[in-house]
């Protein structure tokens, strides 16, 4: 047993000296010179230490290669020209701004194997500013190899520094190479470029598997020429790139030798990309459809074809300053990014299909030919020049819902395996594993995959999704707006602006909404945003909300805009600068309806010269439809007879329509005016004598309500409704003249009135009637600012005889009071006692349906009570010591009243 352990121990031992890591630094000078020759190398950078031992060793030496000493006891710096021949070694390191080329001693290829050190240090590495390049003139190939050719490791590669696989040439092509073998094998750094000019012969990534060279963000691939560096077939893709990375098309990816394609080349076809930047007046041709693209440039001169079917999915911007273009066919311009998009550039663009995804922001500057269809699922801001063109069709889409089924998630992920897809471009999916607010970018029909704007969050195996669209969201700032001829979309086909799509308005325009082709009576909005003056161009409802930031709504005369569910207008504060304005043309004007109020709501409305917003508060759901011109009529139309100036003289000089579409109940509305609008006499008035009239369909009524003539407003509440102006009250009686009263003494009529407050009030005249209807004037009171008044009839009564008060205000109006009646003494057998009373008042003489009343001085009804009897017993014990007035009334007519004191 002992023999044993002792014979193992000498194998260990044996075996970790044949194997153990020399580090040895390049001390061979700038070349050429022979990267084989162990007198180029040294185990110390001044070349004072031992030289390399090749033999039985070279699996396990680290190669160093300094730009701060490449001579070693004879220091040198510069670049270094290498003739190389195959070797194999653990690592091999670029470090302080070292410039390397391999090269060969004779046409050729040489191999340099990299085995790795089995630790997670990279074992070939590019530091930055330091730059490597693979091959010399044609033919003089150098290839590095990421493992050995036969048993693969894990050996790695990373780039800070400029790794050329060929050398930067238009005549001279090699068959160099480099290649990964170990997923994400060979990294490029924040920083690291690679460039390839290579032959037609093999890829610069030749050899590698799936995934196993990766671009990191910043770093970048720079393509001038030769076979695809990113595989052979639709299945692999070498190289991958995260976020931030860039692949530079400087070269056409046809042969340089003929035009034709490179063979054994996958280009972009079911491959996925960051930032691709196409330059130097060269082309990418597609080979397939695209499963995404970051950010897409297009310098000018350049092209960039996309390929025949499937789309063309960009979630960045798109720059083209030279072509955007296809063969034919049915490719689609996709845009499924999450954070707003650009299209932007001089060049054109020219696709069968456009779509802007469920979640996805576009801003368009600049005009795209679109020959077959655009879908605009998310949203587009054209601003001023955007426009789309061509012969296609145009869908603003809402609410559509796709075809779901049962698919397969894979964490990390851009696509998800599900059957048979079709139609969902643009769509956002749901379901098991995805994340939030991803789009469907593209589909592969019969691969059964669909592309994902985002990777999936987990694995999930046979889940539910489904696909669906939210609201088209249309933004423009063009003069035209949406005009078919000159707006932002004048493209030849079918026009679908479907119900909902939203608007955002940003210029003035007569023409701010999209018309279908099929449209018919009205548009339907979703919401609407007003950022400046615009003028209707159809009958718009909007299902959404209106949202008035900046500028005037004008709403064209015979155009009616209507809010469908009673949301408030936003944009409040509303002012002379930011409202709905009622354009008037001939007698035709344009309505604001609002459906559904439920609460107090404010209609910013008003004419093209005024601001004159209603306030409409319901007692339960109601629908409103206004308009309001300048002008009052006597009909209270556009088309009847105007007031005279001496009518317009006590008004604001407009009339409001108001129509309850729908609704019950007493309504409370406030209207608004502009100084500009007042009537000479109107001006002076004090709040009391301000209301609102309506008119009835014969005449206008007597003003009412409450008014105040600094803040120019007045309230009244109505039960019916039709035109209305802002008027002088037609009397203040409810407030100021109370107790009017008629009494025989001898056998005169005597009546008397009581005023409490007396406002431009000029007289007061008496008229009588025998029969409650025809009246006529017996004599007048001028006011005096006195508290009471009295008339007397100077001609014996011998009927019953009906009195009334006619005020007359120092601008002629005129409001009548209540009428009275007095009875010859024969026939006033009405008679009460005591007076004073204590506890209970006794009246006589009374006729079948009497209504007795006791009022104080103010004529506030204290008591009242119904009776059909000749005599009654009333009780007073609960009234307050003082002056009160006895009333009786038959049919609404006062035939007596007498004051009492208790």
């Amino acid at each position: 047993m002992k023999k044993l352990n002792f014979t193992f121990l000498l194998c260990s031992l044996f075996t970790l000296t044949a194997f153990s890591q020399t580090t040895y630094y390049w001390t061979g000078g700038n070349g050429p010179a022979s990267f084989t020759s162990d007198n180029n190398w040294n185990t110390q950078l001044d070349g004072l230490g031992n030289t390399r031992v090749v033999a039985g060793a070279q699996y396990t030496d680290v190669l160093i290669f300094d730009g701060s000493n490449v001579g070693g006891a004879t220091p040198a710096t510069g670049n270094v020209v290498l003739n190389s021949s195959s070797d194999t070694v653990a690592r091999m390191i670029f470090q302080n701004n070292v410039n390397v080329q391999f090269s060969r001693s004779a046409v050729g290829s040489s191999n340099i194997s990299i085995q790795g050190e089995g630790t997670a240090l990279a074992d070939f590495v590019i530091n930055g500013g330091s730059v490597v390049t693979l091959g010399d003139q044609s033919n003089y190939n150098v290839r590095i190899l990421l493992g050995l050719p036969t048993v693969p490791t894990t050996a790695s590669g990373s780039v800070s520094g400029i790794f050329y696989i060929s050398p930067l040439s238009q005549t001279s092509h090699t068959a160099s190479y480099i290649t990964s073998l170990s997923p994400t094998g060979l990294v490029f750094e924040n920083g690291g470029e690679c460039h390839v000019t290579d032959s037609t012969t093999v890829s610069p990534f030749n050899g590698s598997g799936n995934n196993t060279v990766l671009f990191k963000t910043g770093s970048s691939l720079h393509y001038y020429s030769g076979r695809s560096p990113f595989g052979n077939s639709s299945a692999v893709q070498f190289a991958n790139f995260e976020t931030g990375s860039n692949f530079y098309v400087k070269g056409s990816n046809v042969s340089y030798l003929d035009g034709t394609a490179y063979a054994s080349s996958s280009w972009v076809n079911q491959k996925s990309f960051a930032n691709v930047i196409i330059q130097n007046g060269d082309t990418l041709k597609a080979d397939g459809p695209v499963y995404r693209i970051d950010n897409l440039t297009i310098d000018n001169a350049s092209y960039f074809i996309t390929h025949t079917s499937g789309q063309t999915p960009v979630l960045g911007n798109l720059t083209v300053n030279g072509f955007f273009t296809f063969p034919s066919g049915s490719n689609g311009l996709v845009m499924g990014g999450h954070s707003p998009q650009t299209i932007s550039g001089t060049g054109v663009i020219e696709i069968p299909n456009f779509t802007v995804a469920n979640f996805s922001d576009v801003i368009l500057t600049k005009i795209i030919t679109v020959t077959s269809a655009t879908n605009i699922v998310g949203k587009i801001n054209f601003g001023t020049n955007g426009r789309i063109a061509g012969a296609g069709t145009f869908t603003s889409r809402v609410a559509s819902i796709g075809v779901g089924g049962t698919g397969t998630a894979t964490a990390g992920s851009y696509q998800l395996s599900f059957a048979a897809p079709a139609g969902i471009t643009g769509y956002s999916v749901t379901g098991p594993g995805l994340s939030p607010n991803t789009n469907v970018i593209g589909f592969g029909a019969s691969a059964n995959i669909i592309y994902l704007s985002k990777p999936a969050l987990s694995t999930q195996a046979g889940g539910t999704y489904s696909f669906e669209t939210d609201t088209a969201t249309l933004q423009t700032a063009n003069a035209n707006g949406f005009d078919i001829a000159t707006g932002s979309v004048t493209g030849a086909g079918s026009k679908s602006y479907q119900t909902g799509t939203n608007y955002i308005i940003d210029a003035a325009t007569s023409n701010p909404f999209g018309i279908s082709t099929t449209a018919t009576g009205s548009v339907t909005l979703g919401d609407l945003v007003v950022n400046a003056p615009i003028t209707t161009n159809y009958n718009t409802r909007l299902a959404g909300t209106l949202t008035l930031n900046s500028g005037i709504l004008n709403i064209r005369a015979l155009d009616t805009v209507r809010i469908l569910n009673g949301t408030a207008i936003q944009g409040a504060p509303f002012s002379s600068a930011k409202y709905i304005v009622s354009n008037r043309l001939g007698n035709d004007v344009g309505v604001l309806r609002v459906d559904g109020i439920t609460t107090a709501a404010t209609l910013p409305i008003g004419t093209a010269a005024n601001f004159l917003p209603v306030t409409i508060t319901v007692p339960s759901a109601a629908d409103f439809a206004v308009s309001v011109f300048e002008g009052v009529t006597i009909e209270g139309t556009t088309a009847g007879t105007a007031f005279s100036a001496s009518q317009k003289s006590s008004v604001v000089d407009a009339v409001w329509t108001i129509d309850r579409i729908t609704g019950t109940g007493t309504t409370a509305v406030t209207l608004n005016w502009t100084n500009a609008l007042e009537g000479s006499a109107f001006a002076s008035y004090p709040d009391v004598l301000i209301g609102v009239a309506r008119h009835n369909g014969t005449a206008w009524e007597d003003g009412g309500g409450t008014g105040n003539n600094t803040i120019n407003t007045a309230t009244h509440s109505f039960d019916n409704f039709s035109p209305f102006i802002v008027t002088r009250t037609g009397s203040v009686l409810p407030v100021d003249i109370h107790s009017v009263s008629g009494t025989l003494q001898g056998t005169k009529a005597h009546i008397s009135w009581n005023v409490s407050s007396e406002i431009s009030i000029q007289k007061y005249e008496v008229e009588k009637s025998t029969n409650r209807t025809n009246f006529v004037s017996i004599g007048f009171v001028n006011a005096a600012q006195r508290n009471t008044y009295a008339f007397t009839d100077p001609i014996s009564l011998t009927a019953i005889t009906y009195y009334r008060l006619k005020i007359i205000g120092l601008n002629g109006e005129v409001k009548y009071s209540e009428i009275v009646v007095v009875k010859p003494g024969d026939q006033n057998a009405i008679s009460f006692y005591p007076n004073p009373v204590t506890t209970a008042i006794n009246i006589s003489g009374l006729q079948k349906n009497s209504l007795i009343r006791i009022l104080n001085i103010a004529g506030v009804v204290l008591l009242q009570q119904k009776s059909n009897a000749q005599f009654i017993n009333i009780n007073v014990e609960k009234l307050k010591p003082g002056s009160y007035v006895l009333e009786v009334l038959n049919d609404g007519v006062r035939t007596a009243t007498n004051n009492f004191v208790k």
